[in-house]
Formats: structure tokens, C-alpha cells, sequence
């Protein structure tokens, strides 16, 4: 979801928490915050992520060396 409009709130920093909504085969993962998935500049953007090619059980640490994770965020950051 791209808001029409930035928010007011965008380049302030407190937005952090809000983000990308991870789920692996339609099971909820995490509430990844925005940084781990697109650039700072892009931090207004707000969505959903779900991929078939995680593990259900995956920690933290793990989710930030997964070659998948590195190819969503290339796919995030580069469009269709």
C-alpha cells in the first residue's frame, strides 16, 4: 500500500514500528519494522509480506542471512 499523500509523521522517526507485516504460507511471522525490508527513504510505505520460501519456525537472526529475505527486499526496493 503506497498512501496517496506522505504522512505527516514520516521523516520524524517514530513511525519505526510500523512496517512490513511478515507471513510465511498465510501464518503471521513477525511485525518487521520498515528498515529491515526498504531503505529509510522509503519508511512511509506500509504492506504486507508473504512467502512460501521461509521456514514457519525462524528466528530473528535467521531471518536477516536468509538469501530469500535479501531477494525480498530487492523486489520491495526495485518495483514490478
Amino acid at each position: 500500500f503506497l498512501p496517496r499523500r506522505p504522512p505527516l509523521d514520516m521523516l520524524d522517526g517514530r513511525g519505526k514500528g510500523k512496517g512490513i507485516k511478515l507471513y510465511v504460507r498465510r501464518v503471521f511471522i513477525c511485525d518487521a519494522s520498515a528498515e529491515e525490508f526498504v531503505p529509510e527513504w522509503a519508511s512511509f510505505v506500509r504492506g504486507v509480506v508473504d512467502s512460501d520460501e521461509l521456514e514457519l519456525n525462524i528466528s530473528r537472526e535467521h531471518l536477516q542471512r536468509t538469501r530469500a529475505v535479501a531477494a525480498i527486499r530487492k523486489q520491495l526496493t526495485q518495483g514490478q
